[in-house]
């Protein structure tokens, strides 16, 4: 074993009886190769894209089809199954647009009526801001 001080830190030069003390990762029964994929704690796919990297799949298809996200823009699932990634249910937001959204209560599980909704949100901001340029 190493050895220790009184205080319990390693003295310097001793050795161990393990030739090796850490393993590698792909040994353990945790580990998951690049591409695979695990629900998190909210109920959303991730995707492994690198070591100690994980990235949502909702994420992930959006950015294939229409290129990286903006700093202030979100992607929402209209039918609010966080695990149904397919593109016709994916819709880019942004947080505001998200939050009044969820404050308002008009998400639904039916996509149309969603999509509905926020298109109907999207017409009130391009009024209110048409309202405030004439004044």
């Amino acid at each position: 074993m190493y050895k220790r001080d009184k205080k319990g830190r390693f003295i310097k030069g001793s050795k161990g009886s393990v030739a090796t003390y850490f393993k590698k990762l792909n040994n353990h029964p945790l580990y998951r190769p690049i591409g695979s994929e695990q629900i998190d704690e909210r109920g959303a796919v991730r995707v492994k894209v690198a070591e100690r990297k994980w990235r949502p799949k909702h994420i992930l298809v959006w950015e294939k089809y229409h290129g990286p996200l903006k700093s202030n823009e979100l992607i929402m699932c209209l039918d609010g199954n966080k695990q149904n990634c397919d593109i016709s249910n994916l819709e880019k937001v942004s947080y505001s647009e998200h939050y009044r959204m969820n404050e308002r209560n008009l998400l639904s599980t039916n996509p149309q009526l969603t999509m509905a909704n926020l298109n109907k949100l999207r017409l009130e901001d391009a009024v209110k801001g048409k309202k405030k340029g004439r004044v």
